[in-house]
């Protein structure tokens, strides 16, 4: 086999991880790209409540639609607060959670919606009382890796000063620090235009 053949059938190997087939994974609507998408943490989310919601059922409809809109509410509130986009924010939760469907490691019942804490199989991650404290620690984990700035709320996240400052200032750092996964940020980003996409098809 030719090395050019190779090489081009060794990338298509690496970039059919996990199900995500390459045009899964490179394929953007431009339109949305030069609108709406933002990669940075500290920027502001351009979504409506009303479609976080209706995305979320479209892509789980076993959820109870007033158990999303106050998830929904709760993430704009508390991203608005620390300057940190929601849409991103809760593109990640629904990466984080399945789409709140909660099959990892997560519990639902841990309010627990970005994984804190859950470092491996083994370890079940954190837990907070109820939907907006696990909401604010989300927020301010993704805050200490956006920025050194201080937070304006008042401290949940137990694992904010372990990490590393304004390490994190896009969506494309969080892979290697917030997981593993080389692909983490390219599921992130597919999550997320698929909600901008979602917002802009109605309009």
């Amino acid at each position: 086999m030719p090395k050019i053949f190779l090489l081009l059938a060794i990338s298509l190997m690496l970039l059919t991880v996990k199900g995500y087939c390459i045009t899964e994974i490179i394929e953007v609507n431009t339109e949305i790209q030069k609108e709406k998408y933002i990669p940075f943490l500290l920027s502001k989310g351009k979504s409506q409540i009303e479609d976080l919601v209706k995305y979320t059922l479209k892509m789980n409809p076993h959820l109870e639609t007033e158990y999303v809109k106050t998830i929904a509410q709760t993430y704009i509130d508390e991203a608005l607060i620390e300057g940190i986009n929601y849409d991103i924010a809760y593109a990640q939760m629904l990466l984080e959670t399945g789409i709140l469907k909660f099959n990892g490691i997560v519990s639902k019942e841990q309010h627990n919606f970005s994984g804190i804490g859950a470092t491996d199989k083994f370890t079940k991650g954190s837990s907070f009382p109820n939907i907006k404290e696990g909401i604010r620690a989300h927020i301010q984990h993704l805050k200490a890796y956006a920025s050194s700035q201080n937070i304006k709320s008042s401290m949940v996240d137990p694992r904010f000063y372990l990490v590393k400052r304004g390490s994190a200032p896009t969506i494309y750092d969080l892979t290697g620090k917030w997981a593993k996964d080389k692909l983490y940020d390219k599921k992130l980003k597919k999550i997320l235009l698929g909600l901008l996409e979602f917002d802009n098809a109605k309009r």
